[in-house]
């Protein structure tokens, strides 16, 4: 069913996993993706998160498998909670009410925006799997995007971009500024849910998550001639940082879909380092002598005094930074 990847190979950066064995597709194999949750390789059912894919990414799969499967009525749902039309109190009743009606098949990408600028393909042929050292499985699918150069633009500048949770993501070119927040869902507790409404649950958050930050990406490829996004790590964040950003799609946008789409329209992308961007004064470049209450910044530098959102300054400072005006900043890494 799968065959041991040749060593020569197991070096492709691409992958995105460290693995200690790749595997292959063995010739006439048959592959089927039956729905967001699941895939089936020969006579195996393999559990995978398929609805956390990027936007384009995720319209290729949908419209390019066979027999691809969704739950009906779920695009309404979506639409519904994002407008704040379902309180904490019925969004349960829903979901359940959804999972029992059960999948049917549908072939129309749902609970993701329609990008202007680039479209992908799915390669059904091109399918991974990446055991790790520690005993790990990971499957990977492939998508062709091609690349569609950046039109000329006399008024694109290069940004600035601050990660955080609220707001999300602040982006500037160094005299304007421009914030996006998440939008407020219902919170739910997951563990009162069956475990398919809870799995729709999770889609919902994430869907919602991804078109929220979408936005981001389209200002940037309409706006932007270079971005320069913080360089982070895990190292240091909080647990509730990394477990909702991971909910909301924010992990995955900073990670990996704004270098992507970058690199897939040519536009510079560089993550110069973050270290105490948010306590660096991005008017003087000065650290010692500046103080940050909540979202406000204030430098103290007698020379300088500025006052700002303290997003809007770390956003500033990493536009600093990249474009080699403030020097660079990286945290120490431990092994």
């Amino acid at each position: 069913m799968v065959k041991r990847r040749p060593r020569s190979e197991e070096a492709d950066p691409l992958k995105g996993v460290r693995a200690e064995e790749t595997y292959t597709l063995s010739l006439n194999t048959r592959f089927a993706v039956l729905h967001d949750g699941a895939v089936r390789i020969g006579g195996e059912l393999i559990h995978a998160q398929l609805s956390c894919l990027p936007t384009i990414a995720y319209r290729a799969l949908v419209t390019g498998a066979p027999g691809f499967t969704q739950y009906n009525g779920i695009q309404e749902l979506y639409q519904r909670v994002r407008l704040g039309q379902i309180s904490e109190r019925t969004l349960p009743t829903e979901l359940e009410r959804i999972v029992r009606q059960g999948r049917r098949p549908d072939p129309v990408p749902r609970m993701v925006t329609r990008p202007r600028t680039l479209q992908s393909r799915w390669l059904a042929q091109e399918v991974y799997l990446f055991k790790t050292q520690a005993g790990d499985w990971f499957l990977s699918l492939s998508f062709r995007t091609p690349v569609q150069p950046l039109a000329p633009n006399p008024s694109r500048r290069p940004f600035g971009l601050d990660l955080g949770l609220d707001p999300v993501t602040v982006i500037s070119d160094g005299r304007t500024d421009q914030f996006f927040t998440l939008t407020d869902l219902p919170f739910l507790r997951r563990d009162a849910l069956s475990p398919d409404a809870r799995a729709l649950y999770d889609q919902l958050t994430y869907a919602s998550g991804r078109k929220d930050l979408d936005q981001v990406i389209g200002v940037l490829l309409r706006e932007a001639s270079a971005v320069y996004a913080e360089k982070l790590s895990h190292r240091g964040m909080s647990c509730g940082f990394i477990h909702g950003g991971r909910r909301r799609a924010v992990h995955d946008y900073h990670f990996s879909w704004l270098p992507q789409h970058a690199n897939a329209v040519r536009l510079p992308f560089r993550r110069p380092g973050a270290a105490w961007s948010s306590q660096t004064c991005s008017v003087c470049g000065e650290r010692r002598q500046c103080s940050r209450k909540g979202d406000r910044f204030v430098c103290l530098a007698a020379s300088c005094q500025s006052s700002m959102d303290a997003h809007a300054n770390a956003a500033r400072e990493m536009l600093q930074r990249g474009l080699g005006h403030h020097q660079e900043r990286s945290f120490p890494t431990w092994e």
